[in-house]
């Protein structure tokens, strides 16, 4: 990698930027061969088991950093129901108070464990 003109890192986030000479033109896969390199314990994802499935598909299915970008997307998906989740249990928190205790209880459980849930995904942050 001795063709990259600066690295950059922000360790609050963990993310790396790469900047090299856009003239040549074989970095970005010497990249992508270091990325798989060095995350090579990680569990492959297993291509899909389909008659046309591509040796192209089961390539990108398998980059580290597709699967990366997959599960951030994952992430995000999870915290959007978490916030939608919280904001109901409380909203029906507060409406069951003149309804019944019972149910203003179970909704207050709804709220903390999707609060949990938010919190759980955005823990590094949170507790910095």
């Amino acid at each position: 990698m001795r063709a990259l003109v600066t690295v950059d890192g922000d360790p609050a986030v963990g993310s790396l930027l790469l900047q090299y000479d856009p003239a040549d033109t074989e970095m970005e896969t010497r990249i992508r061969a270091e990325v798989a390199a060095v995350w090579a314990t990680m569990a492959p994802v297993e291509p899909q088991d389909s008659p046309t499935a591509d040796a192209e598909a089961a390539t990108a299915a398998n980059d580290p950093i597709d699967r990366l970008r997959r599960r951030a997307q994952t992430r995000l998906a999870i915290n959007r129901v978490a916030k939608v989740g919280a904001l109901a249990g409380m909203a029906g928190t507060v409406a069951a108070l003149g309804v019944s205790r019972k149910l203003h209880a179970q909704m207050g459980i709804v709220a903390i464990a999707a609060t949990l849930t938010h919190l759980a995904v955005h823990w590094r942050r949170t507790f910095r």
